[in-house]
């Protein structure tokens, strides 16, 4: 905050007409070049409140020149960009760049490695650069600095490497009914032919998102992959339902209806389920309930805490009286039933997994401060068919090297799945 105070208050200070300005009036003139119009604009405008701190310290962090810094925010505010700690999603800088040294031979890009998308700045050769004399003439710079030239990464850097077939990784908006409510989701891959479908389920709070990462890693190997918005489940779930309402048991529920509708929408030739967190225990209690109906299983640091967590009164943000719970566990940072503790508090979660005879992929972190290691090490001997592995360093979410050693694993049984 000390930061974001001491960079714009003299900005706004010395000039609300002139320099702060630029803010609602940046816009795209031509494919090729930006043409960012200083005018005269609020200091205080839509666009520079409708974006988040965390986004703003970014700006501030990565861009030094005042009018770098109003045409991201723009940018950022117009195109709904966001930053997330440590998440694989759209970067600040997705689209376009600036030049920033005199002879503007720098670009700043994205590269994305594994599932994570990395800043880098690199060498520009091959393109055109423009001269002082190609510049827009309505450019009209604060403190008659010299104008630098923004510029659209070429189209040829801007996609991602191919990977075969470029409708493998396709993805499809898809609908499943489910108890009155509308379960939303995404498919991936290549749908009209008979394939093996993996269903990929989230955790706790969270949303599909989550496991967009590995969804694309299935579709790249030939795999038909459906994330999906539990109801009720996390913050920005587009599934119907109240999360006031939401226990595993009505994410059961849930499951078993995307698995219905999978296999009456694209008629696969088998069906495995993935689970992350409080996805993975999901998962794991569905293939116990309909083992015939599942080839395989894959979970990553399931959370069988949640009955103990339960007993204990303290489950991630939420805290009570396991002895008289309350209507509502807590508002923040979303609104949770006491049932969702109530359905649990009297369960062991070996005896909700247990019963799956077919292939078990189990990744867990060496390193989890949510769920501890050792029910992992307890769990996998439920399973007669189990291939299990401790990630070292990894925690609660694999980051890094964690991350890529799990998505090598992962790759590794799945290939073994359409074996």
């Amino acid at each position: 905050m000390k930061t974001f105070y001491e960079e714009w208050a003299p900005t706004f200070a010395s000039s609300q007409q002139n320099r702060v300005s630029a803010l609602a009036s940046a816009e795209i003139a031509s494919p090729e070049i930006l043409h960012l119009q200083l005018q005269n604009f609020p200091a205080f405008s839509v666009e520079f409140l409708s974006i988040g701190f965390t986004l703003h310290r970014t700006v501030l962090e990565k861009l030094k020149d005042l009018d770098e810094r109003l045409f991201y925010i723009k940018r950022a505010s117009s195109e709904h960009y966001h930053v997330e700690s440590e998440t694989r999603t759209r970067y600040l800088f997705q689209d376009t760049c600036f030049m920033h040294t005199p002879t503007w031979q720098r670009y700043i890009h994205h590269e994305r490695r594994g599932s994570r998308v990395m800043l880098l700045v690199r060498e520009l050769k091959g393109y055109r650069v423009l001269s002082d004399a190609t510049a827009p003439k309505q450019f009209n710079l604060a403190m008659n600095q010299t104008p630098r030239i923004p510029y659209t990464t070429p189209e040829s850097i801007r996609r991602d490497p191919p990977r075969g077939d470029e409708n493998m990784r396709a993805r499809t908006q898809v609908e499943f009914p489910g108890n009155g409510k509308t379960i939303r989701g995404h498919v991936w891959g290549k749908a009209g032919h008979p394939q093996h479908a993996v269903i990929l389920s989230h955790g706790f709070l969270a949303n599909e998102r989550m496991c967009h990462g590995y969804a694309k890693l299935l579709a790249d190997l030939g795999f038909l992959a459906v994330t999906f918005d539990f109801c009720g489940g996390g913050i920005f779930s587009r599934s119907d339902g109240d999360s006031r309402d939401m226990t595993i048991f009505t994410e059961e529920d849930d499951l078993l209806h995307v698995i219905r509708g999978v296999k009456a929408r694209f008629a696969p030739r088998g069906v495995s389920l993935l689970g992350c967190s409080q996805g993975g225990l999901v998962s794991a209690m569905v293939a116990k309930g309909i083992p015939e109906q599942i080839e395989s299983l894959i979970l990553m640091y399931p959370a069988l805490c949640i009955p103990d967590d339960a007993r204990r009164g303290r489950m991630l943000f939420y805290r009570f009286d396991p002895q008289s719970i309350p209507d509502t566990l807590g508002r923040f940072p979303m609104r949770l039933g006491g049932e969702y503790a109530h359905a649990v508090i009297n369960l062991n979660a070996l005896d909700l997994i247990g019963g799956y005879d077919g292939p078990v992929l189990y990744l867990h972190g060496a390193k989890d401060k949510v769920v501890s290691v050792s029910y992992a090490r307890q769990a996998q001997g439920v399973y007669p068919c189990c291939e299990y592995h401790e990630i070292a360093g990894g925690g609660h979410i694999f980051r890094g090297a964690a991350e890529r050693t799990a998505r090598s694993l992962l790759a590794d049984f799945a290939r073994g799945i359409r074996a």
